[in-house]
Protein backbone atom coordinates (compact mmCIF):
# COMPACT_ATOMS: atom_id res chain seq x y z
CA UNK A 1 0.00 0.00 0.00
CA UNK A 2 1.10 3.54 -0.76
CA UNK A 3 1.61 5.80 2.23
CA UNK A 4 -1.34 8.07 1.32
CA UNK A 5 -3.59 5.00 0.97
CA UNK A 6 -2.43 3.85 4.38
CA UNK A 7 -3.18 7.23 5.90
CA UNK A 8 -6.61 7.24 4.22
CA UNK A 9 -7.35 3.82 5.75
CA UNK A 10 -6.31 5.08 9.16
CA UNK A 11 -8.51 8.17 8.82
CA UNK A 12 -11.48 6.11 7.58
CA UNK A 13 -11.57 3.80 10.59
CA UNK A 14 -10.56 6.57 12.96
CA UNK A 15 -13.44 8.75 11.73
CA UNK A 16 -16.00 5.97 12.20
CA UNK A 17 -14.64 4.91 15.57
CA UNK A 18 -14.31 8.50 16.75
CA UNK A 19 -18.03 8.93 16.16
CA UNK A 20 -18.60 5.60 17.90
CA UNK A 21 -16.44 6.75 20.83
CA UNK A 22 -18.45 9.98 21.07
CA UNK A 23 -21.68 7.96 21.15
CA UNK A 24 -20.14 5.68 23.78
CA UNK A 25 -19.13 8.74 25.81
CA UNK A 26 -22.69 10.04 25.51
CA UNK A 27 -23.85 6.72 26.97
CA UNK A 28 -21.78 7.35 30.09
CA UNK A 29 -22.82 11.01 30.14
CA UNK A 30 -26.46 9.96 29.97
CA UNK A 31 -25.96 7.50 32.81
CA UNK A 32 -24.23 10.23 34.86
CA UNK A 33 -27.36 12.35 34.49
CA UNK A 34 -29.87 9.56 35.10
CA UNK A 35 -28.11 7.82 38.00
CA UNK A 36 -27.16 9.25 41.39
CA UNK A 37 -23.45 9.98 42.03
CA UNK A 38 -23.25 6.94 44.32
CA UNK A 39 -24.92 4.63 41.79
CA UNK A 40 -22.81 6.03 38.98
CA UNK A 41 -19.64 5.34 40.98
CA UNK A 42 -20.71 1.70 41.33
CA UNK A 43 -21.75 1.50 37.68
CA UNK A 44 -18.43 2.85 36.43
CA UNK A 45 -16.46 0.58 38.79
CA UNK A 46 -18.34 -2.45 37.43
CA UNK A 47 -17.84 -1.38 33.83
CA UNK A 48 -14.14 -0.80 34.53
CA UNK A 49 -13.92 -4.23 36.11
CA UNK A 50 -15.47 -5.74 32.97
CA UNK A 51 -12.68 -4.02 31.04
CA UNK A 52 -10.38 -6.70 32.45
CA UNK A 53 -12.19 -9.18 30.22
CA UNK A 54 -11.25 -7.13 27.17
CA UNK A 55 -7.65 -8.24 27.77
CA UNK A 56 -8.18 -11.55 25.96
CA UNK A 57 -10.54 -9.63 23.66
CA UNK A 58 -7.79 -7.32 22.44
CA UNK A 59 -5.36 -10.24 22.24
CA UNK A 60 -7.78 -12.36 20.20
CA UNK A 61 -8.48 -9.46 17.87
CA UNK A 62 -4.77 -8.85 17.35
CA UNK A 63 -3.92 -12.52 16.72
CA UNK A 64 -6.84 -13.11 14.33
CA UNK A 65 -6.01 -9.92 12.39
CA UNK A 66 -2.35 -10.94 12.11
CA UNK A 67 -3.30 -14.47 10.95
CA UNK A 68 -5.69 -13.09 8.31
CA UNK A 69 -2.97 -10.79 6.95
CA UNK A 70 -0.73 -13.83 6.42
CA UNK A 71 -3.47 -16.15 5.12
CA UNK A 72 -4.94 -13.69 2.55
CA UNK A 73 -7.17 -16.31 0.84
CA UNK A 74 -10.84 -16.29 1.89
CA UNK A 75 -11.08 -20.05 2.36
CA UNK A 76 -8.12 -19.96 4.76
CA UNK A 77 -9.57 -16.95 6.56
CA UNK A 78 -12.82 -18.87 7.07
CA UNK A 79 -10.82 -21.68 8.71
CA UNK A 80 -9.14 -19.14 11.01
CA UNK A 81 -12.51 -17.59 11.91
CA UNK A 82 -14.25 -20.88 12.76
CA UNK A 83 -11.23 -22.25 14.62
CA UNK A 84 -10.92 -19.22 16.91
CA UNK A 85 -14.68 -18.81 17.35
CA UNK A 86 -15.08 -22.36 18.67
CA UNK A 87 -12.03 -22.18 20.94
CA UNK A 88 -12.83 -18.74 22.31
CA UNK A 89 -16.50 -19.57 22.96
CA UNK A 90 -15.47 -22.51 25.13
CA UNK A 91 -12.96 -20.29 26.95
CA UNK A 92 -15.67 -17.69 27.53
CA UNK A 93 -18.05 -20.25 29.03
CA UNK A 94 -15.30 -21.57 31.32
CA UNK A 95 -14.40 -18.01 32.43
CA UNK A 96 -18.08 -17.27 33.13
CA UNK A 97 -18.31 -20.16 35.61
CA UNK A 98 -15.08 -19.07 37.32
CA UNK A 99 -16.54 -15.56 37.58
CA UNK A 100 -19.72 -16.91 39.21
CA UNK A 101 -17.59 -18.54 41.93
CA UNK A 102 -15.80 -15.22 42.55
CA UNK A 103 -18.98 -13.12 42.92
CA UNK A 104 -19.14 -13.28 46.78
CA UNK A 105 -15.63 -11.84 47.04
CA UNK A 106 -16.32 -9.17 44.40
CA UNK A 107 -19.45 -8.15 46.31
CA UNK A 108 -17.35 -7.32 49.35
CA UNK A 109 -14.58 -5.43 47.51
CA UNK A 110 -16.73 -3.47 45.05
CA UNK A 111 -19.70 -3.07 47.41
CA UNK A 112 -21.99 -4.37 44.67
CA UNK A 113 -25.07 -6.60 44.76
CA UNK A 114 -25.32 -10.06 43.23
CA UNK A 115 -27.53 -9.21 40.24
CA UNK A 116 -25.38 -6.34 38.99
CA UNK A 117 -22.33 -8.64 39.03
CA UNK A 118 -24.32 -11.42 37.36
CA UNK A 119 -25.15 -9.10 34.44
CA UNK A 120 -21.44 -8.33 34.03
CA UNK A 121 -20.74 -12.07 34.15
CA UNK A 122 -23.24 -12.77 31.38
CA UNK A 123 -21.35 -10.33 29.16
CA UNK A 124 -18.19 -12.41 29.35
CA UNK A 125 -19.01 -14.93 26.61
CA UNK A 126 -19.99 -12.15 24.20
CA UNK A 127 -16.91 -10.11 25.10
CA UNK A 128 -14.78 -13.12 24.20
CA UNK A 129 -16.35 -13.96 20.81
CA UNK A 130 -16.90 -10.49 19.27
CA UNK A 131 -13.14 -9.83 18.70
CA UNK A 132 -12.97 -12.86 16.39
CA UNK A 133 -15.27 -10.99 13.97
CA UNK A 134 -13.39 -7.70 14.52
CA UNK A 135 -10.07 -9.46 13.90
CA UNK A 136 -11.24 -10.79 10.53
CA UNK A 137 -12.52 -7.33 9.50
CA UNK A 138 -9.27 -5.72 10.62
CA UNK A 139 -6.99 -8.37 9.08
CA UNK A 140 -8.78 -8.16 5.71
CA UNK A 141 -8.47 -4.34 5.86
CA UNK A 142 -12.25 -3.82 5.87
CA UNK A 143 -11.93 -0.67 7.93
CA UNK A 144 -15.21 0.82 6.75
CA UNK A 145 -17.18 -2.25 7.87
CA UNK A 146 -15.22 -2.35 11.15
CA UNK A 147 -16.05 1.30 11.79
CA UNK A 148 -19.75 0.77 11.02
CA UNK A 149 -19.74 -2.20 13.41
CA UNK A 150 -18.47 0.05 16.20
CA UNK A 151 -21.24 2.53 15.43
CA UNK A 152 -23.90 -0.20 15.58
CA UNK A 153 -22.62 -1.42 18.95
CA UNK A 154 -22.59 2.01 20.56
CA UNK A 155 -25.89 3.23 19.14
CA UNK A 156 -27.53 0.00 20.31
CA UNK A 157 -26.02 0.52 23.76
CA UNK A 158 -27.18 4.11 24.25
CA UNK A 159 -30.69 3.50 22.86
CA UNK A 160 -31.21 0.37 24.97
CA UNK A 161 -29.88 2.07 28.10
CA UNK A 162 -32.12 5.10 27.64
CA UNK A 163 -35.19 2.87 27.25
CA UNK A 164 -34.36 0.64 30.23
CA UNK A 165 -33.18 3.37 32.62
CA UNK A 166 -35.31 6.36 31.72
CA UNK A 167 -38.56 4.73 30.61
CA UNK A 168 -38.64 1.41 32.50
CA UNK A 169 -36.76 2.91 35.50
CA UNK A 170 -34.45 -0.10 35.91
CA UNK A 171 -31.66 2.25 37.06
CA UNK A 172 -28.20 0.65 37.27
CA UNK A 173 -29.52 -2.72 36.07
CA UNK A 174 -30.84 -1.16 32.87
CA UNK A 175 -27.48 0.52 32.22
CA UNK A 176 -25.65 -2.77 32.69
CA UNK A 177 -28.07 -4.86 30.57
CA UNK A 178 -27.50 -2.50 27.62
CA UNK A 179 -23.85 -3.57 27.41
CA UNK A 180 -24.24 -7.30 26.52
CA UNK A 181 -27.22 -6.52 24.28
CA UNK A 182 -25.17 -4.04 22.23
CA UNK A 183 -22.31 -6.55 21.83
CA UNK A 184 -24.79 -9.13 20.55
CA UNK A 185 -26.06 -6.64 17.94
CA UNK A 186 -22.48 -5.94 16.83
CA UNK A 187 -21.70 -9.67 16.54
CA UNK A 188 -24.57 -10.38 14.13
CA UNK A 189 -23.79 -7.23 12.14
CA UNK A 190 -20.18 -8.42 11.89
CA UNK A 191 -21.25 -11.82 10.56
CA UNK A 192 -23.18 -10.03 7.83
CA UNK A 193 -20.04 -8.04 6.91
CA UNK A 194 -17.98 -11.21 6.33
CA UNK A 195 -20.73 -13.26 4.66
CA UNK A 196 -18.61 -13.58 1.50
CA UNK A 197 -15.88 -15.30 3.54
CA UNK A 198 -18.35 -17.57 5.34
CA UNK A 199 -19.70 -18.79 1.97
CA UNK A 200 -16.28 -20.17 1.03
CA UNK A 201 -15.17 -23.73 1.63
CA UNK A 202 -12.64 -23.66 4.46
CA UNK A 203 -9.01 -24.66 3.98
CA UNK A 204 -6.66 -25.41 6.87
CA UNK A 205 -4.10 -22.75 7.70
CA UNK A 206 -1.32 -22.93 10.30
CA UNK A 207 0.69 -19.93 11.43
CA UNK A 208 4.15 -20.49 12.91
CA UNK A 209 5.04 -18.63 16.10
CA UNK A 210 1.42 -17.69 16.82
CA UNK A 211 1.50 -19.15 20.36
CA UNK A 212 4.46 -17.04 21.52
CA UNK A 213 2.93 -13.96 19.92
CA UNK A 214 -0.41 -14.70 21.65
CA UNK A 215 1.20 -15.01 25.08
CA UNK A 216 3.14 -11.77 24.65
CA UNK A 217 0.02 -9.92 23.43
CA UNK A 218 -2.09 -11.30 26.29
CA UNK A 219 0.41 -10.17 28.93
CA UNK A 220 0.85 -6.71 27.40
CA UNK A 221 -2.88 -6.05 27.13
CA UNK A 222 -3.43 -7.46 30.61
CA UNK A 223 -0.97 -4.96 32.05
CA UNK A 224 -2.51 -2.08 30.06
CA UNK A 225 -5.91 -3.01 31.51
CA UNK A 226 -4.50 -3.25 35.03
CA UNK A 227 -2.95 0.21 34.75
CA UNK A 228 -6.30 1.52 33.46
CA UNK A 229 -8.52 0.08 36.20
CA UNK A 230 -6.26 0.29 39.29
CA UNK A 231 -6.95 4.02 39.96
CA UNK A 232 -10.72 3.45 39.64
CA UNK A 233 -10.67 0.50 42.04
CA UNK A 234 -8.41 2.20 44.58
CA UNK A 235 -10.40 5.44 44.42
CA UNK A 236 -13.50 3.46 45.35
CA UNK A 237 -11.56 1.75 48.16
CA UNK A 238 -9.84 4.82 49.66
CA UNK A 239 -12.52 7.49 49.20
CA UNK A 240 -16.20 7.77 50.07
CA UNK A 241 -18.83 6.64 47.57
CA UNK A 242 -19.48 10.27 46.63
CA UNK A 243 -15.80 11.15 46.04
CA UNK A 244 -15.16 7.94 44.09
CA UNK A 245 -18.29 8.70 42.05
CA UNK A 246 -16.98 12.19 41.25
CA UNK A 247 -13.63 10.69 40.20
CA UNK A 248 -15.42 8.13 38.02
CA UNK A 249 -17.31 10.89 36.24
CA UNK A 250 -14.24 13.00 35.46
CA UNK A 251 -12.26 9.90 34.49
CA UNK A 252 -15.00 8.76 32.11
CA UNK A 253 -14.93 12.05 30.18
CA UNK A 254 -11.24 11.78 29.39
CA UNK A 255 -11.09 7.98 28.99
CA UNK A 256 -13.20 8.46 25.87
CA UNK A 257 -10.26 10.31 24.28
CA UNK A 258 -8.02 7.34 25.11
CA UNK A 259 -10.29 4.92 23.23
CA UNK A 260 -10.56 7.29 20.26
CA UNK A 261 -6.76 7.35 20.06
CA UNK A 262 -6.60 3.57 20.39
CA UNK A 263 -8.87 3.14 17.36
CA UNK A 264 -6.20 4.82 15.21
CA UNK A 265 -3.50 2.68 16.84
CA UNK A 266 -5.37 -0.55 16.02
CA UNK A 267 -5.37 0.29 12.31
CA UNK A 268 -1.57 0.30 12.37
CA UNK A 269 -1.23 -3.36 13.31
CA UNK A 270 -2.25 -5.15 10.09
CA UNK A 271 -0.82 -2.38 7.89
CA UNK A 272 2.62 -2.22 9.52
CA UNK A 273 2.84 -6.03 9.41
CA UNK A 274 2.83 -5.72 5.59
CA UNK A 275 5.06 -2.67 5.21
CA UNK A 276 8.81 -2.17 5.00
CA UNK A 277 10.73 -0.50 7.83
CA UNK A 278 10.88 2.89 6.06
CA UNK A 279 7.08 3.09 5.78
CA UNK A 280 6.60 1.76 9.31
CA UNK A 281 8.20 4.87 10.81
CA UNK A 282 6.06 7.12 8.61
CA UNK A 283 2.88 5.37 9.72
CA UNK A 284 3.92 5.72 13.38
CA UNK A 285 4.55 9.45 12.87
CA UNK A 286 1.16 10.03 11.25
CA UNK A 287 -0.75 8.21 13.99
CA UNK A 288 1.27 10.12 16.61
CA UNK A 289 0.25 13.37 14.91
CA UNK A 290 -3.43 12.41 15.17
CA UNK A 291 -3.02 11.74 18.90
CA UNK A 292 -1.16 15.03 19.46
CA UNK A 293 -3.89 17.06 17.74
CA UNK A 294 -6.65 15.17 19.58
CA UNK A 295 -5.22 15.75 23.06
CA UNK A 296 -3.85 19.24 22.42
CA UNK A 297 -7.30 20.46 21.40
CA UNK A 298 -8.89 18.66 24.36
CA UNK A 299 -6.36 20.12 26.81
CA UNK A 300 -7.02 23.68 25.60
CA UNK A 301 -10.78 23.20 25.98
CA UNK A 302 -10.38 21.54 29.41
CA UNK A 303 -8.16 24.43 30.58
CA UNK A 304 -10.36 27.26 29.29
CA UNK A 305 -13.89 25.87 29.80
CA UNK A 306 -13.68 23.17 32.53
CA UNK A 307 -16.85 24.22 34.38
CA UNK A 308 -18.95 24.48 31.23
CA UNK A 309 -17.76 21.12 29.88
CA UNK A 310 -18.43 19.30 33.15
CA UNK A 311 -21.79 20.97 33.83
CA UNK A 312 -23.04 20.29 30.28
CA UNK A 313 -21.76 16.71 29.97
CA UNK A 314 -22.02 15.46 33.54
CA UNK A 315 -24.28 17.93 35.30
CA UNK A 316 -23.74 20.56 37.98
CA UNK A 317 -23.42 17.90 40.69
CA UNK A 318 -19.91 17.15 39.31
CA UNK A 319 -18.78 20.80 39.11
CA UNK A 320 -16.56 20.58 42.21
CA UNK A 321 -14.07 18.36 40.34
CA UNK A 322 -14.09 20.36 37.07
CA UNK A 323 -10.64 21.79 37.86
CA UNK A 324 -9.22 18.24 37.60
CA UNK A 325 -10.34 17.78 33.99
CA UNK A 326 -7.14 19.15 32.40
CA UNK A 327 -4.98 16.84 34.54
CA UNK A 328 -7.00 13.81 33.46
CA UNK A 329 -6.59 14.84 29.80
CA UNK A 330 -2.80 14.89 30.26
CA UNK A 331 -2.87 11.48 31.99
CA UNK A 332 -4.71 9.84 29.12
CA UNK A 333 -2.53 11.63 26.56
CA UNK A 334 0.58 9.97 27.99
CA UNK A 335 -1.31 6.68 28.33
CA UNK A 336 -2.34 6.88 24.64
CA UNK A 337 1.25 7.37 23.51
CA UNK A 338 2.35 4.44 25.66
CA UNK A 339 -0.22 2.15 24.02
CA UNK A 340 0.80 3.54 20.62
CA UNK A 341 4.34 2.26 21.20
CA UNK A 342 2.97 -1.09 22.41
CA UNK A 343 0.87 -1.53 19.26
CA UNK A 344 3.78 -0.44 17.06
CA UNK A 345 6.20 -2.93 18.62
CA UNK A 346 3.61 -5.71 18.44
CA UNK A 347 3.04 -4.95 14.76
CA UNK A 348 6.76 -5.39 14.13
CA UNK A 349 6.95 -8.36 16.53
CA UNK A 350 9.79 -6.68 18.44
CA UNK A 351 10.64 -5.34 21.93
CA UNK A 352 7.96 -7.47 23.59
CA UNK A 353 10.00 -8.62 26.60
CA UNK A 354 11.38 -5.21 27.50
CA UNK A 355 7.94 -3.62 27.01
CA UNK A 356 6.53 -6.18 29.45
CA UNK A 357 9.16 -5.22 32.02
CA UNK A 358 8.26 -1.54 31.66
CA UNK A 359 4.54 -2.20 32.10
CA UNK A 360 5.06 -4.51 35.08
CA UNK A 361 7.27 -1.91 36.79
CA UNK A 362 4.75 0.83 36.01
CA UNK A 363 1.85 -1.19 37.44
CA UNK A 364 3.72 -1.83 40.71
CA UNK A 365 4.80 1.80 40.91
CA UNK A 366 1.22 2.99 40.35
CA UNK A 367 -0.17 0.78 43.12
CA UNK A 368 2.61 1.75 45.54
CA UNK A 369 2.23 5.49 44.92
CA UNK A 370 -1.56 5.41 45.29
CA UNK A 371 -1.36 3.43 48.53
CA UNK A 372 1.16 5.90 49.97
CA UNK A 373 -0.32 9.16 48.65
CA UNK A 374 -4.11 9.51 48.61
CA UNK A 375 -4.94 12.21 51.13
CA UNK A 376 -6.80 14.24 48.52
CA UNK A 377 -8.17 13.54 45.06
CA UNK A 378 -5.64 15.95 43.54
CA UNK A 379 -2.74 14.12 45.20
CA UNK A 380 -4.21 10.81 44.02
CA UNK A 381 -4.41 12.05 40.41
CA UNK A 382 -0.88 13.51 40.60
CA UNK A 383 0.50 10.05 41.45
CA UNK A 384 -1.32 8.58 38.43
CA UNK A 385 0.17 11.31 36.22
CA UNK A 386 3.73 10.72 37.47
CA UNK A 387 3.42 7.00 36.70
CA UNK A 388 2.19 7.62 33.17
CA UNK A 389 4.93 10.13 32.37
CA UNK A 390 7.66 7.69 33.47
CA UNK A 391 6.05 4.81 31.56
CA UNK A 392 5.78 6.94 28.42
CA UNK A 393 9.44 8.02 28.54
CA UNK A 394 10.69 4.45 28.97
CA UNK A 395 8.59 3.10 26.09
CA UNK A 396 9.61 6.03 23.89
CA UNK A 397 13.32 5.26 24.46
CA UNK A 398 12.76 1.55 23.73
CA UNK A 399 10.85 2.23 20.51
CA UNK A 400 13.28 4.81 19.10
CA UNK A 401 16.47 2.95 19.96
CA UNK A 402 15.50 -0.53 18.69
Amino acid sequence: MKIHDIFRSILTLWSFQSIAAIVSALFYVLMAHLLSIEHYGLFYALVSFSYLFTIPQETIRTIVARACVKAQEKKKIKYIFLKYLKTIMLLGIFTFFIFILAIPYLQMFLKANFFSLLIIGLSIILVFIIPVVWGVLQGTLRFRELGINSLIENFAKICTAFFLVSILDLKIFGALIAIPFSILCAFFAGLFSIKDILKEKKEKFTEKGSFKYAIASLLLFFLIAIIFVVPIFLARYFFSEKISGLYSGISMLTAGLFFVAMSAERVMLPIIAKEKRKNQKKILSKVALIIVLLFLGSFILASVFPNKIVSILLGKKYIEVAYLLKYMVVIFAFFSFSTLFIFYNLSRNRNKKISLRVLISSAFMLVALLILFHKTLLQFITMVLITHIIMFLLLLIITLRR
